[in-house]
């Protein structure tokens, strides 16, 4: 349970469970839309350029734990480091039919009577952040037996 926070391009803040993300040249880490994913401050998440480019270059990764921290790792000459630390948001008053990994605009959301809380990771009714999984309640029956045959190998 919990969204995801993203800044649009137009400025706006965007919510969604549908977290594909991506280490960009210029140090961001952004959806695959291109918006940057925000951190518990509400700030974009973005490093040093030299780190991403080791990223990119698939040199080093970044992990994210349960609890919403992001790590690099892997990098030459330096142990691992905590980068950020996720936010996920609560939307009470959501109509329970909405398709989980929709986006929802901050703006939206607000006007239709929605309730939006911040929440760590795995506090306050929120879930854990689980890196590399497919969301189960939309996952197709091939896309579950993709990700059991990943674990099983």
């Amino acid at each position: 349970e919990g969204f995801f926070s993203y800044q649009l391009s137009n400025g706006e803040v965007a919510y969604s469970q549908g977290a594909q993300l991506v280490v960009t040249d210029d140090g961001y880490v952004r959806d695959r839309q291109g918006n940057p994913l925000l951190d518990h401050s509400s700030k974009s998440v973005q490093m040093a350029e030299n780190v991403a480019s080791e990223i990119t270059d698939g040199e080093a990764s970044l992990r994210i734990e349960p609890n919403g921290e992001i790590y690099v790792e892997g990098m030459q000459n330096v142990e691992e480091f905590l980068l950020s630390v996720l936010k996920l948001f609560l939307l009470r008053g959501q109509d329970s039919g909405s398709p989980s990994l929709a986006n929802f605009l901050h703006e939206d959301l607000q006007s239709a009577g929605v309730e939006i809380k911040a929440a760590s990771p795995g506090e306050d009714g929120a879930g854990l952040v689980r890196q590399g999984y497919l969301d189960e309640r939309v996952a197709s029956v091939h896309g579950r037996q993709q990700r059991l045959n990943q674990q099983y190998k």
